[in-house]
């Protein structure tokens, strides 16, 4: 069985405090390392939740440009069959 991400980041937050309340010794490399870990874990979070479309009005004419909500790419306008962005890998939440 799998957990979660959410839950995956709270235990890897409970097993830092775990480290802290015992005085386990570890490497002077190691809270870099774990830091690094937690950003990555968070970034993978963020990017499988996925983020809105952003809808900007068009100028000249009536409707609109869907950008990713992310990057801002314009790669998914119109295109309501990406479920990723191309530009930036970030999972597209589509509005009706």
């Amino acid at each position: 069985m799998m957990m979660g991400m959410d839950d995956t980041i709270d235990f890897f937050l409970e097993v830092s405090q775990i480290l802290d309340d015992n005085d386990v010794e570890t490497d002077k490399e190691f809270p870099e390392k774990y830091t690094r870990a937690m950003n990555r874990l968070r970034y993978e979070r963020d990017k499988s939740c996925g983020v809105p479309v952003k809808k900007l009005k068009k100028r000249y004419r009536s409707g609109y440009f869907e950008r990713c909500g992310n990057c801002g790419s314009e790669c998914i306008d119109g295109k309501p069959h990406y479920h990723y962005c191309p530009n930036c890998g970030y999972a597209v939440k589509w509005r009706d």
